[in-house]
Parts: structure tokens; sequence; C-alpha cells
């Protein structure tokens, strides 16, 4: 995950966040009291400038009597991994022996 992508995940989580808080109908200064934070830690948390820990999600899920998973976006890859294609590796190689082939196709199948 490259450093925009944090960034951007982080603020998933502060909009998660904040979303619970006021469904809930807590104030900033309620969250912060219960995590023994600054209204301004809430404010950065909130923002995705402050990057929680799991401790403090799970301290968060309780006060909103969720599951802390609920605070943490699905998140998609953004690149398949292109699967092996073992046969094809093998004939592009100039290999005679099946023998040796054999043993190629084993270990790049265990990888």
């Amino acid at each position: 995950m490259n450093i925009t992508n944090q960034e951007n995940f982080y603020g998933m989580i502060g909009t998660l966040i904040k979303e619970e808080r006021v469904k809930n109908g807590f104030s900033q200064e309620v969250l912060a009291d219960y995590l023994s934070l600054t209204r301004a830690s809430i404010i950065n948390l909130e923002k995705g400038r402050h990057r929680p820990s799991i401790h403090q999600l799970i301290m968060i899920a309780n006060l909103l009597n969720i599951q802390y998973t609920e605070l943490i976006p699905k998140v998609t890859p953004e690149k398949k991994v292109q699967q092996l294609n073992i046969n094809s590796i093998i004939s592009d190689t100039s290999l005679n022996s099946k023998t040796t082939k054999t043993v190629l196709r084993n270990f790049l199948s265990t990888i």
C-alpha cells in the first residue's frame, strides 16, 4: 500500500468513526474523554491525520456498541496478481529433458 493509499485508508477510518459517533449521538468531547485524548486529537482522528491503534479502535467500537471491524474500510487490491501459467513457462524454456521439465513443473507449482 503506497503512501497515498495509506492516507486514503486512514481517512476512510476517520470518516467511519465520525459517522458512527454522530449516529450514536456522541460529541467529539465525549469520545475524547473516553479515550483520554483531547478534542483536537479526535478532530485529527476523524480527518485521517491520526492513525488509531487497534486498542483505540476497539475502545471506540465498544463505546459505539459496534464490532471494531465495522471501523475498518473494505479495500480491494489495486492489481490482481497474475497467476503463473506453468505449462507456458516450461514450454518457453529450451529444456529438452522430460525429467528436468517435470522437476521444474513441480518446483513452480509449489511457489
